[in-house]
């Protein structure tokens, strides 16, 4: 097995490498950042050979081609396939997609994912890393999570800060339960590179409250401290759009109307409104948490860079720009936001009635075997 380079260029700033391995039947892409996990490779080119070691924390990613149109990622925790939610067509790289105009461009990236999908973590984890090798220059990148709520941004900081261990920043933030495996690389790698982190969400005591009072009631209810934590009160109501994609995912979760048409589900919905409203505060929080970042820019951005913030949340948060993107609009209209949707399929095939539109990248996943 031969390894050549991709490119003939290895820039001695640059921390990822890229090179081929080939064999008969099979060409691999791969890229890699070095820190502790060794890489040895060989170049053969003009009858040059060298040998290099290398250490890499993170396998990133190598394409599977197919004469030379590359479909399916291979990463540690599965494989993955890139296509435009536009129009479904195939896309290449992951790093393609995140260096493409509408993501370089954009002032929010968006990546949805399911939760336990141990893929949609390690490609958060490339497209992250990316962002930072290629954009950390020319914008002030900034990581944002559903997964921890606004009133724990001061421990989050401290963490970050070096300020308190990770055992403490674990018990006092109430990180997710699958933090290990599926958050601590990306918040790792933001405190070793000097990221931000915002803490985006609504508490979980206010989303209670607000099934209990009302989305009009959340004014007078809230002490005044608390409304530091959250967007103006009241919050906009859900769209009739999103109202109808939640009673038609409950229908599906619920069984037996599974298959229920919109007009149905329109006109016997299955859930309450304060429901609505505590799922709808979760996307209010969130988006206002994304604005907040560009209202404080001149105060709080690096050397004055334009901030590009990687919002990591569920996918039902930003699927068809319903709930977030809907109030982001709402909160900073002038905002230019990139979407991914990222969710597990076994034949990895795009389907025009669940994924067009869905975003502009949609990425389907399947885990391997040992990971499912």
């Amino acid at each position: 097995m031969a390894i050549i380079p991709v490119s003939p260029k290895y820039p001695s700033s640059s921390n990822f490498l890229r090179f081929a391995y080939v064999t008969p039947c099979r060409a691999q892409y791969s890229s890699k950042p070095f820190s502790k996990f060794q890489v040895c490779f060989t170049v053969s080119a003009n009858n040059f050979k060298n040998q290099r070691k290398y250490n890499s924390r993170f396998r990133i990613e190598s394409l599977r081609m197919s004469g030379s149109t590359a479909t399916e990622i291979s990463l540690q925790r599965g494989t993955a396939k890139i296509f435009s939610g536009e129009d479904g067509s195939t896309l290449g790289t992951l790093e393609s997609t995140f260096m493409s105009p509408k993501a370089m461009n954009a002032d929010v990236l968006f990546f949805g994912e399911v939760h336990v999908d141990g893929v949609a973590h390690d490609i958060e984890q490339i497209v992250l890393e990316g962002l930072h090798r290629t954009m950390s220059t020319s914008r002030h990148i900034v990581l944002s999570l559903e997964f921890f709520e606004t009133d724990v941004q001061l421990i989050m900081d401290e963490y970050l800060a070096g300020l308190i261990s990770e055992e403490q920043f674990i018990k006092l933030s109430r990180a997710p339960a699958n933090y290990e495996e599926a958050y601590r690389a990306l918040i790792q790698f933001a405190k070793d590179n000097s990221i931000p982190v915002i803490a985006a969400n609504a508490p979980r005591r206010y989303v209670s409250l607000i099934r209990r009072v009302g989305r009009d009631g959340m004014k007078t209810a809230l002490l005044p401290p608390a409304q530091a934590l959250l967007p103006p009160m009241p919050v906009e109501a859900a769209s009739k759009s999103y109202e109808q994609k939640f009673n038609s995912i409950m229908a599906a979760i619920r069984g037996g109307q599974s298959g229920a048409d919109s007009k149905a589900v329109e006109a016997k919905p299955l859930v309450p409104p304060s429901m609505i409203d505590a799922q709808n505060l979760w996307d209010a929080t969130m988006a206002f948490s994304l604005a907040s970042v560009f209202r404080n820019f001149d105060a709080d951005c690096q050397k004055g860079l334009r901030p590009l913030v990687f919002h990591v949340c569920g996918t039902f948060h930003v699927e068809n720009r319903l709930g977030i993107p809907e109030h982001l609009v709402r909160y900073a209209p002038q905002l230019q936001i990139c979407s991914i949707v990222c969710t597990p399929d076994p034949g990895m095939k795009f389907r025009k009635d669940l994924h067009m539109n869905a975003a502009d990248f949609v990425i389907l996943t399947q885990p391997n075997e040992e990971a499912q």
